[in-house]
């Protein structure tokens, strides 16, 4: 298109396609039981005892045992191979944000045009009696933590090995610098192209006259004898390249996700970009009243047993100095680690969020305005952990915020108005909810020094809050019951709200609108 180049990872490249991997397992589902009754006949004939060991019943039941066993290994691979069809979403090239995005289990990968780091690659292999080339493109991508990753272009083999990859890549460095104008006419091959429309093409494409297509007359000779050697094989071509039109036809494959696909709608008129930004914004809005509400529901369950005292059973206990029966009184820093340290080197480059990304009403942190920040200060934090503001104003008017956005293994850093709370003992959902306590809030209020400059709460003045302990058992119940399946509803509309964030950047980008 005018925005936007796709081009196919070398895993679907090696299964899509005629000659590819999809196309070779149906054809060995239609080959194999007619190669097994040719090898069986022909003992059977020839009076072979180690292949037909008495009659011809023995021999058709071999055939059909050993064809249904070849027959099952090949349809598990090619149920395999078609999940790689279905859920391969090619690398886009975008014009428009000059940025090439790459989709995988559910993450969304993001290189810059104008600083991609590319490499060309041949990748020898060998079949036996000969070594062949392999022609790639090697294009990196950067992680969440930082670390790179590779993704491997595959370009037409013509025998050349570097300058088919060279040239594999000018299409793609043309298309992204002069435009699809400017692109060179493909030399297709229609047999290895998946634009065949009907049973027609398939028969014009595939029959064995087509051997005598020649000028000279060696040609026409050799022709004619492969034409004695292919004639059974085009009985089973015809067949298992109709079979995969149909299945090609018929594959549901899954859609771009919108941080990719709203970029590339580059020839909509005004009227149809603004009114798909406003179905984006309305998404996000609609996924916050959602969380809003989920939460909601949890902090009034969580005040209702743990700070108001009226949790299930409450009434068969008698409170002794406002501690039920079977409870204990806690320093709040014996059930949550407070500013836990972490061993980051100097010169690694991290996430950096300031104090101000925290939400002022629910648990959702800003994500855009985290920036990369070397070295990290000593506010480290990784997902589970909640954060917990400690100067004004943002204590009086904010929200703690819930970490969740990171990678499973990474840590990031934030500003030193930041109080990082782990717990200890207890899960990081009942964390987030005594964050959330308005008795620590009032505390921390009271408990705020400094006149000249910002006030600020120390974190060490947390070590004589106290709170009542609630037995283990009911603390699991709340875990179980509330607190872990609120977040789990939550997980995925956060998740989904990063991807439109991303999608509303990129669109707005492509469009020269403000998001």
């Amino acid at each position: 298109g005018s925005c936007c180049l796709d081009v196919n990872g070398k895993p679907a490249y090696l299964v899509r396609g005629r000659g590819g991997g999809v196309w070779v397992m149906i054809f060995g589902m239609f080959f194999t039981p007619v190669l097994f009754t040719l090898i069986y006949l022909l003992g059977f004939i020839t009076r072979e005892q180690e292949i037909v060991k008495s009659d011809l019943l023995a021999a058709a039941f071999n055939i059909l045992w050993i064809s249904v066993l070849s027959d099952i290994i090949i349809w598990l691979t090619t149920l395999y191979l078609i999940r790689i069809w279905r859920t391969h979403i090619p690398l886009r090239f975008n014009r428009k944000t000059r940025k090439i995005y790459f989709h995988h289990w559910g993450k969304t990968f993001i290189s810059d045009w104008d600083n991609i780091r590319a490499y060309l690659r041949v990748k020898l292999s060998s079949t036996g009696s000969s070594v062949t080339s392999d022609p790639q493109v090697h294009i990196e991508f950067q992680r969440e933590n930082g670390s790179t990753f590779e993704v491997f272009l595959r370009a037409k083999k013509r025998g050349y090995g570097y300058y088919d990859a060279a040239a594999f890549w000018e299409y793609i460095r043309v298309y992204m610098e002069e435009g699809p104008k400017k692109l060179p006419k493909t030399d297709v091959d229609e047999r290895d192209s998946d634009v065949r429309n009907d049973m027609r093409g398939i028969l014009r494409d595939y029959h064995p006259f087509s051997l005598f297509k020649s000028d000279t007359f060696m040609q026409k000779a050799r022709g004619l004898l492969l034409f004695l050697l292919a004639l059974p094989l085009f009985a089973l071509f015809i067949p298992t390249d109709f079979f995969y039109f149909r299945l090609f036809k018929r594959i549901k494959v899954n859609p771009f996700p919108p941080e990719l696909a709203d970029p590339c709608l580059c020839n909509e008129s005004k009227e149809q970009q603004e009114k798909r930004l406003a179905e984006i914004r309305t998404q996000i809005k609609s996924n916050r009243l959602k969380i809003h509400s989920v939460e909601q529901s949890l902090r009034n369950t969580y005040d209702e047993w743990f700070v108001e005292l009226r949790f299930p059973g409450h009434e068969r206990l008698e409170v002794i100095d406002g501690v039920p029966e079977g409870w204990y009184r806690v320093a709040l820093t014996d059930l949550v680690e407070l500013n836990p340290t972490h061993h980051i080197e100097v010169n690694q480059e991290s996430w950096y969020l300031p104090v101000s990304a925290l939400p002022e009403s629910g648990m959702i942190i800003e994500q855009n305005k985290q920036e990369r920040c070397t070295p990290p200060t000593s506010t480290i934090f990784r997902n589970g952990d909640t954060l917990f503001p400690r100067i004004s104003p943002w204590l009086e008017k904010g929200q703690p915020g819930f970490v969740e956005f990171l990678a499973s293994d990474e840590v990031a850093c934030g500003s030193e108005e930041l109080i990082v709370m782990r717990g200890k003992g207890v899960s990081p959902e009942f964390t987030y909810c005594l964050a959330t306590n308005r008795h620590l809030r009032e505390y921390a209020l009271q408990q705020m020094v400094g006149t000249a400059g910002t006030p600020h709460v120390d974190p060490e003045t947390f070590s004589e809050f106290l709170l009542p302990m609630p037995p283990l058992a009911l603390l699991n119940e709340f875990d179980k019951q509330h607190a872990k399946p609120s977040f789990q509803e939550i997980k995925p509309l956060l998740a989904e709200n990063a991807r439109l964030r991303k999608a509303l950047a990129n669109f707005s980008t492509a469009v020269d609108v403000k998001p």
